[in-house]
């Protein structure tokens, strides 16, 4: 187990259940104004992950469809180990060996942010990188799905998972 990790409560992860659920995803409260967020459409996500990623030079040489698919899943793979460490934040910084939250006065935006919910992030992240190189838009496929399953039985005819 991480250093940081120990001697923390778990409350949750693959193998030790929350005891009460989760409730359903509600958006956050609304912001006060001018606390610099901002909302996208997920194709100002694609374009602007896209940018970012040519910036940084990730798009300098050609890659192929598989190293990029095995890049989202690695996203995946962490945020399983995440969940494998337990529920302390879904966000988090690890600052002076304590972890720290986004909503602690002392959040800073120049240290790496961890957590389950991060590596979910990267994941989108790369999903968005790779359709901005395509010129796919993603939005619409989502759309198009999740009307899809709208129509589909229950538990899509007996799937176990």
């Amino acid at each position: 187990m991480n250093k940081i990790h120990e001697g923390k409560e778990k409350k949750g992860g693959i193998n030790n259940p929350p005891t009460t659920p989760k409730p359903a995803f509600s958006p956050p409260a609304q912001k006060e104004q001018g606390e610099n967020k901002k909302t996208m459409t997920i194709n100002d996500l694609i374009k602007e992950a896209h940018e970012t990623a040519k910036e940084k030079g990730w798009w300098d040489e050609n890659r192929s469809p598989l190293e990029i698919y095995a890049l989202i899943h690695s996203e995946i793979s962490e945020a399983v180990e995440e969940a494998r460490i337990g529920d302390f934040a879904p966000i988090y910084q690890i600052q002076n060996g304590r972890l720290v939250t986004p909503d602690e006065p002392n959040w800073k935006t120049h240290v790496k942010p961890e957590g389950e919910l991060v590596e979910l992030a990267d994941a989108v992240i790369r999903i968005a990188d790779y359709c901005g190189l395509r010129g796919w838009d993603l939005e619409e496929a989502i759309r198009l799905k999740m009307e899809y399953n709208k129509m589909r039985p229950y538990r899509h005819g007996g799937k176990r998972y």
